[in-house]
């Protein structure tokens, strides 16, 4: 099953970000259900917390397949021209299903 990250030039400028992915085909009895886990990365290094979604949508309605996750960033510093990935992952085999780079823009950290 296909995943996609829905949008481009994702720039995250607060503590919590969200991005919507799309189930691209309905589960069937060919395309299985699959679990990812969705994390921002600078490097190997996980910059946000770890999100697992389920996409096991059978709607023939493209609408119905997406779905928001909702990241909180580490409470740290963020440089806008270091390179950041947000990530999906399969939950179980670890592999990487897609990668689209991110930028980390925040004016200020908050005190709180």
């Amino acid at each position: 099953m296909t995943v996609q990250v829905l949008g481009s030039n994702h720039r995250i400028t607060s503590a919590y970000c969200r991005f919507q992915l799309i189930q691209m085909e309905a589960v069937n009895d060919r395309v299985k259900p699959s679990t990812l886990k969705v994390v921002v990365y600078e490097d190997e290094e996980p910059v946000t917390d770890i999100q697992t979604v389920k996409f096991d949508s059978r709607s023939g309605n493209l609408d119905e397949r997406k779905k928001w996750v909702n990241l909180v960033l580490k409470e740290r510093q963020y440089n806008k021209k270091t390179p950041y990935r947000l990530v999906l992952r399969d939950a179980e085999t670890g592999i990487e299903q897609q990668s689209v780079e991110v930028i980390i823009d925040r004016a200020f950290t908050d005190d709180f």
